[in-house]
């Protein structure tokens, strides 16, 4: 390689170990060329004369390895471990390419040398390499190749090319060529972090092993800090705000709600500026919508809900334009679905069982079409999952109103859905849960109206779904929940059949699922409900005499009252926490009346009422809070409002509440 007067770059050939003696005195060996760039079958007179230009391909093999490594070669047919230990900067790739020209058998080599500027104008692109494509870790490599700074390697390689071709390189285009080689490893570390997030994502979800995106999505997010906004076109800021989402998910999943934060954030404010540069792309207010989604679910799980109810009413105002823009598109009628859906929770969280249950027929309209019209398999499995949710969101709804034979019918219709998905794809993990849970809204119904024996089946099936997917994947806190869960409300069961060891058996198994959750995530709004509730199940078994009062903690009743309080912030949106608090009242009170206080108890039992009268105005035939209603005011003596209470029951075919036998 020489420069000129003018200052370009000319390539010479000086040796490749190509030029041989073909006069008749040369047949015994080769009489030019230096002899360490010569390929293998030269060397042997028995495969000299079926040598062809193959040979000429071991020797650009060689100097190949000669540029790159400015070290003789190790020895002849050099193995890639060889390779990696004289090289140990060289990209595997790049290495690949020189491994394939040195095979010692020449069928293993490339047919001609512009096959070998083929795969390293390839390599120069980012694309695969046809030399190391087969290799197991090959794009997973490219991904931390993606991320070096690449002058000095497109430079190496453009002299390559000039050797194999013989042509002369412009340093001007080698730069242009080096900067283009950048863009492209940098779009193909997006389009890797985009199929870990997403792609891998929906494959891991139904096997349960989101766990496994836990470290993709903390490198993930450091890559996004590396590379500026201000380089990436509209098509890589809306990948990366779908990866950014797609890390919060999978975080909200693992209990991380602060981890959801920053992720959202950023989402949220690129999928806004793309939407406001195309109002009318469909894909950017795609987009838009699952990042307002996302950022108003992980609201919803703090317990923020008017701020989650303005993100859900931004996704559907987007979603109905989908709709608009493009009617005859079933996702985005899928999409308006589930913005209904979404704002009914908001609504019914919040005491508005009319409203809730009005958005709620919206979505379950809309999922009966679309899983009528679902032509293509897969999307019509999916199709009736959401139509099996649309199922349970109109039964629960229907059950707090107290029209329980219609919601009951809701629950079978969502089971059967479930059964069906079950029996398609057994190891879908994520239809096991919905089944888990479909079980659990029924068995809780049945006990409720005291029909033990439907509810058993139920409940014990929930109970197994769950303990099985716990033992898949320890770590997933919504599955441990759940089963928390299921073990409370099979103690309950138990209990009401007069089996007090048995209950307080399933009690303690869901505590100790509590104090696991507690002990990952102390803030969670979930979790420290869930404790609060297995204190005042662990108070009903000390009342009974089932198991002794902790003597450092005291009363299991009092502990639940504290929590209760701790999370009750007087507002009127949170109606479970509600009830659990008046029924750890009453509770509390029963003991202090049994210990000879009977001022105390009958303060605790009008907190109860106060607790409840704001969420008995909104659903006065809720039959959770009405078991609670006739408690209260019975033990108060006050036989009027507790007769009213144990008529509405008697209609609901609600049995009043079991009286808590103390010691």
């Amino acid at each position: 390689m020489e420069e000129t007067a003018d200052g370009e770059l000319r390539a010479w050939v000086g040796d490749f170990g190509i030029a041989v003696d073909l006069s008749p005195g040369g047949a015994g060996g080769p009489r030019g060329g230096t002899p360490s760039y010569v390929a293998p079958e030269l060397l042997d007179a028995e495969t000299r004369s079926r040598s062809d230009r193959r040979a000429d391909v071991y020797s650009l093999g060689v100097t190949l390895h000669q540029v790159l490594t400015y070290a003789p070669l190790p020895g002849v047919g050099t193995a890639w471990t060889e390779l990696r230990e004289s090289a140990p900067g060289l990209p595997p790739d790049l290495g690949a390419i020189i491994v394939r020209c040195l095979a010692r058998d020449p069928a293993d080599r490339y047919p001609t040398a512009r096959a070998v500027a083929d795969d390293l104008r390839r390599f120069l692109a980012g694309e695969v390499v046809e030399a190391y494509a087969d290799h197991l870790g090959y794009r997973w490599g490219r991904f931390a190749a993606r991320h070096r700074r690449l002058l000095t390697v497109a430079g190496i390689s453009a002299v390559l090319l000039a050797l194999a071709l013989a042509v002369a390189a412009a340093m001007g285009v080698r730069a242009m060529r080096a900067n283009t080689v950048a863009e492209q490893r940098r779009d193909q570390a997006e389009d890797l972090i985009d199929f870990m997030l997403v792609d891998l994502r929906g494959k891991l979800e139904p096997v349960g092993r989101l766990d496994l995106l836990d470290d993709v999505g903390g490198r993930a997010m450091e890559y996004f800090a590396a590379v500026p906004e201000s380089e990436l076109s509209d098509n890589e800021l809306a990948r990366r705000s779908t990866a950014l989402h797609q890390i919060a998910e999978v975080r909200m999943q693992r209990g991380d709600l602060a981890g959801t934060e920053r992720p959202l954030a950023e989402s949220l404010a690129l999928a806004r500026e793309l939407a406001e540069r195309e109002p009318d792309n469909t894909e950017r207010l795609f987009g838009l919508g699952q990042s307002e989604f996302w950022s108003g679910y992980a609201l919803w799980e703090r317990g923020e809900l008017e701020a989650a109810r303005r993100h859900f009413e931004a996704y559907e105002e987007i979603s109905q334009r989908l709709v608009d823009l493009d009617p005859r598109r079933a996702d985005w009628r899928t999409e308006l679905a589930y913005a209904h859906a979404n704002l009914g929770f908001v609504l019914q969280a919040q005491g508005d069982l009319g409203g809730a249950l009005e958005r709620f027929h919206r979505a379950l309209a809309l999922d009966r079409r679309a899983a009528a019209e679902a032509t293509d398999p897969a999307a019509a499995l999916d199709r009736r999952f959401d139509l099996a949710l649309s199922h349970n969101t109109v039964g629960v709804v229907l059950e707090r109103m107290g029209r329980l034979e219609e919601a009951m019918d809701h629950y079978r219709r969502e089971l059967a859905i479930r059964q069906e998905l079950d029996r398609h794809d057994p190891a879908n993990r994520r239809w096991r849960e919905f089944l888990g849970t479909g079980h659990q809204y029924a068995g809780a119904l049945h006990l409720a109206r005291g029909e033990s024996g439907q509810a058993r089946p139920h409940l014990g099936v929930s109970r197994d779904v769950f303990d099985g997917l716990v033992e898949h994947d320890p770590a997933n806190g919504d599955w441990a929940y759940k089963l928390a869960w299921a073990e409370i409300r099979l103690g309950r069961l138990e209990r009401h059949e007069g089996r007090g060891g048995a209950a307080w058996a399933a009690w303690e198994r869901a505590g100790a699922v509590a104090r696991r959750l507690a002990a990952t995530d102390p803030e969670r709004g979930d979790w420290k409900h869930l404790a609060a509730v297995v204190d005042y199940h662990r108070g009903i078994a000390e009342a009974a005499g089932w198991v002794a009062v902790d003597a450092d903690a005291g009363s299991a009743a009092r502990r639940a009252v504290e929590r209760l309080q701790g999370l009750d912030t007087g507002a009127t949106d949170d109606r479970r926490t509600r009830r659990w608090l008046a029924e750890s009242l009453i509770l509390l009170g029963d003991g202090e009346s049994a210990a000879g206080d009977p001022g105390r108890a009958a303060e605790r039992w009008r907190s109860a009422v106060s607790v409840l009268a704001p969420r008995m105005d909104a659903a006065p035939r809720d039959h959770q809070l009405l078991v609670a209603w006739e408690g209260a005011h019975r033990r108060l003596g006050e036989a009027g409002e507790a007769e009213r209470a144990r008529a509405v029951l008697g209609e609901l075919g609600v049995p009043p509440e079991r009286p808590f036998a103390h010691r």
